[in-house]
């Protein structure tokens, strides 16, 4: 408080109420000081411990949960402590009403049950309540992750890799025959949907195995899945982790498959022929059945409802036009000779033609027009042809490939459609270094021809992939050449041919060992002395108008900020590492082209 001076106002207490708007002491409304850890980022994000001691769940239990809702950890900006993971307090209030956590407290306590049996040598008893068990439910979760259709095909390609994956391993420790299974019935009746759909765009084989994309509703959905070997389980991997994840990919799969097989008209799940299966077919065995729907007892009275109301209807309608029939009549029309029945297609060729007249001046509907035509012929690439496998080509993925473009396929064994002596084969695919005994009228190329034509979207020759030739580069469809700025040779050889040029010939394209070696070392010896003559002689207008633009750029980068000078700067580095690639690739193909010379 301090003491009165004789002529000045009173003091007042810091709690006392100001009197007015001018009082030069603090006023309470500033508040009081705030304590750590009760405002911003700290009241945002709580630490796994935390939430494990409000959640009242195991370790175990929480990353189940977590993986099975989709909650991620998160990062803040400041972390009280670094070594610590952080959740957003949302997700674990998000978290702490789902009736899951119920499910896992009730099978902890159903495990005690069974454990007590056991001890007890009730051996009957534990049985009885292990056929009772709690079941887990995540159908719910399908649709709180992914309220539309087009969500869910957006996620789709963790879900399909990891189901391909599971597909492939063997039932060992943590992963039961069961699963490997039922995973292995997903992927056949995914397989058999882009096949029915002719959705499938690109493939390409890989180090880690074969990716696909397919457009299935106008999502691109890709996927990888793992060449066909003996995989051994490595020690250092979680398995509990990734099955949980498999947990909640299986339930979604299922659901969006039964979506897909609908939009098709299909019966899902598809029929699976057990003798073809057992005879080693793998979506030879698979069988589609058109969907039928019978109607309910409820829809079956709506129907006969709606059937009264329509006659009743079409009875008034007959009262109010008597006046009318009381008219004459008009003299009837002469009967027409019966026309025979036109088939389906030349009508659907007439409709598209009368569409293509009446939208002749549209440009974008001639371009949609054209996209739809080059699509169709597209999709029927393999129409026509028929595939004989030989025993060493892997089947699944060479028959996936083929039958998705309208092709047939047999191979050497059991379950085949057809046998090697059949007449109607036009190509034989096998990876062997020569043929024995070769039959006229066949072509003998090696798996990969498949794979190219489908990314060229045309049958490409054979003659490089003929059986003991040395194969052409597999160049990935997933590769923008014109980004990248540095296009392939044999990608421009595809390129004449798409355009309907001629390819150059051998002889004409590759040079004489001799000549090429004797080239290289002159143009060598050409830089040479172009780097001596241009360090002699005065400098070009080119070059000085280059040192004068350069001189610009510098003078221009002094009057921006530090951040954009910054950013300029990595532009430039991202652009000159751009060129340095595509400089070593340059060098690279034309070392490749003398060693083949």
């Amino acid at each position: 408080m301090g003491k009165r001076v004789a002529g000045k106002p009173k003091q007042k207490s810091i709690k006392s109420k100001a009197i007015n708007k001018n009082s030069k002491r603090k006023l309470d409304v500033f508040g009081k000081k705030q304590k750590k850890g009760y405002a911003g980022e700290a009241v945002l994000y709580m630490s796994r411990a935390q939430a494990l001691r409000k959640l009242d769940l195991s370790l175990k239990d929480f990353r189940r949960i977590c993986i099975l809702k989709g909650i991620y950890p998160r990062d803040p900006k400041k972390k009280p402590n670094a070594s610590q993971t952080y959740y957003h307090v949302k997700d674990i209030s998000y978290i702490a009403n789902e009736p899951i956590i119920d499910y896992f407290r009730h099978m902890k306590s159903f495990l005690k049950k069974i454990s007590r049996a056991n001890t007890r040598h009730e051996t009957s008893e534990a049985q009885r309540k292990w056929e009772n068990k709690p079941e887990m439910s995540l159908d719910h979760l399908v649709k709180e992750r992914y309220p539309t259709f087009a969500s869910a095909l957006t996620d789709l390609d963790d879900a399909l890799s990891t189901v391909h994956l599971f597909a492939l391993l063997p039932a060992k420790n943590e992963i039961r025959a069961k699963r490997t299974a039922t995973c292995q019935r997903l992927v056949r009746e995914w397989d058999m949907y882009v096949i029915k759909s002719k959705s499938l765009r690109k493939c390409f084989i890989s180090i880690k195995g074969i990716y696909y994309q397919a457009e299935v509703m106008g999502e691109k959905v890709t996927w990888l899945v793992p060449h066909k070997f003996s995989q051994e389980l490595p020690t250092d991997v979680d398995y509990k982790v990734m099955l949980t994840f498999l947990d909640f990919y299986e339930v979604l799969l299922g659901f969006v498959l039964f979506r897909l097989y609908g939009s098709l008209g299909l019966k899902y799940p598809p029929a699976i022929d057990r003798a073809k299966d057992e005879e080693g077919s793998w979506l030879n065995s698979v069988k589609t059945e058109a969907a039928t729907t019978e109607a309910t007892e409820e829809e079956k009275k709506e129907m006969a409802a709606e059937a009264e109301q329509s006659a009743a209807n079409v009875e008034a309608m007959t009262q109010s036009l008597q006046p009318i029939a009381a008219l004459p009549a008009q003299p009837a029309q002469p009967a027409q000779p019966a026309q025979p029945a036109q088939p389906a297609q030349p009508q659907a060729q007439e409709e598209e033609y009368e569409l293509d007249e009446a939208f002749a001046e549209d440009e974008e509907a001639r371009a949609l027009l054209k996209k739809q035509r080059d699509l169709k012929q597209f999709t029927s690439l393999f129409a026509g042809k028929v595939f004989f496998l030989s025993r060493e080509v892997p089947r699944e993925s060479v028959e996936f490939v083929i039958l998705c473009f309208g092709g047939k396929i047999g191979w050497e064994g059991a379950g085949s459609p057809f046998s090697y002596a059949d007449s109607a084969i036009t190509h034989v695919i096998m990876d062997r270094p020569s043929v024995k005994q070769p039959v006229a009228n066949r072509d003998y190329v090696q798996p990969q021809w498949l794979f190219d034509c489908v990314n060229n979207g045309l049958l490409l020759p054979v003659e490089k992939y003929a059986p003991g030739q040395a194969l052409p580069p597999h160049l990935s469809p997933f590769v923008n050449n014109e980004a990248e700025g540095y296009t392939p040779e044999y990608q421009k050889e595809i390129d004449q041919l798409k355009s309907g040029e001629a390819a150059p010939e051998e002889e004409e394209k590759e040079e004489k060992v001799e000549d090429g070696v004797t080239k290289f070392a002159k143009e060598i010896e050409a830089e040479e002395k172009q780097e001596e003559v241009k360090a002699e002689e005065k400098p070009t207008k080119k070059e000085v108008a280059k040192e004068e633009e350069e001189e610009e750029k510098e003078r221009q980068l002094a009057m921006v900020s530090k951040r954009h000078q910054r950013l300029y700067e990595k532009m430039e580095k991202e652009e000159k590492d751009k060129e340095k690639k595509i400089a070593n690739l340059k060098k690279k193909a034309k070392k490749g082209k003398l060693e083949k010379a």
